[in-house]
């Protein structure tokens, strides 16, 4: 197949491009993430820094003790474990065995 037969040969199969931006204009974004971040970036949030740090740092923390909860229900009496700054379970060998 050629070049000629892919292209649009009507103005309808074409399609409509864009109009274009002033480069000024920032492209409109629709990801909840980044409006957050360009809102706390443009000082918009500024009365509710203290409130969002507290949030995050809260956040972290119940992350972190999910995390430290999952990884101890998974280890069995008898295990042998590593204790450093962080807790592993080495490979439960007798539970696999039986």
């Amino acid at each position: 197949m050629g070049k000629r037969s892919r292209r649009p040969t009507s103005p309808k199969q074409r399609a409509a491009l864009p109009a274009p931006r002033s480069p000024s204009t920032p492209p409109p974004t629709t990801d909840p993430d980044r409006l957050l971040l360009d809102a706390i970036a443009d000082g918009e949030l500024d009365h509710s820094l203290h409130a969002l740090a507290d949030a995050i740092d809260a956040r972290r923390h119940l992350l972190h003790t999910v995390k430290a909860a999952t990884a101890l229900a998974g280890l069995c009496v008898g295990d042998e474990v590593r204790i450093n700054r962080t807790v592993s379970p080495s490979i439960c060998t007798a539970s696999t065995a039986a």
